[in-house]
């Protein structure tokens, strides 16, 4: 598989201008979260055309768009590739799962960007990666599908607690899914009232 350049996605970022500093790497597979100070970290991935994880899937870096410059971050807790990132309301960003090119993770860390480290939370209960992963209106989030290699894919739901570090079931999907997207909506049930 061909690396795809992150520069791909600079030009919705950058507001126009040149992006004067360049990555510490190309990636695939990895997660771009944008922060509350409006930089963006890119976390993970895989780093060699072949995929395969090498150490530098643990590595991160911040693009300032105010300088359109990268530069290193901290270090993830362990490698990653086709794991999920999602900012939470506090301005943290939980990431989890993902796998080294053959077997999947239950782990998952929080990045504080006030202290500028990633610490371990709560685990998965089903190792599992190229799932989604969404934040909900009250806090939590939500992690459908994804899979394992040689085990196939899921239709299996957690929810991580951010009150408690912690990942719970939930009701499944009604197929099995990964490589999908998912998004909250907000109002449905009101909607649903109005009209019915």
């Amino acid at each position: 598989m061909k690396l795809l350049a992150l520069l791909l996605i600079l030009p919705a970022l950058t507001s126009g201008g040149p992006v004067l500093g360049s990555p510490q790497a190309p990636r695939a597979a990895h997660t771009a979260t944008l922060l509350g100070s409006g930089e963006v970290l890119i976390a993970g991935g895989c780093t060699v055309n072949s995929c395969e994880l090498d150490a530098r899937g643990a590595t991160t870096e911040l693009y300032e768009p105010g300088s359109r410059r990268f530069r290193e971050g901290p270090a993830l807790l362990r490698p990653r590739v086709g794991h999920g990132a999602v900012r939470l309301g506090d301005g943290s960003v939980l990431v989890f799962g993902g796998s080294n090119g053959g077997r999947a993770f239950r782990s998952a860390e929080l990045y504080d960007p006030a202290v500028g480290r990633f610490v371990a939370t709560g685990s998965l209960r089903v190792a599992r990666y190229s799932h989604s992963a969404t934040l909900l209106p009250d806090g939590r989030v939500l992690v459908a599908g994804g899979g394992v290699e040689g085990r196939g894919v899921y239709s299996s739901v957690e929810i991580w607690n951010p009150r408690t570090g912690l990942f719970t079931p939930a009701a499944p999907l009604l197929e099995r899914r990964h490589k999908h997207a998912a998004v909250a909506v907000r109002g449905r049930r009101a909607r649903r009232r109005r009209l019915g």
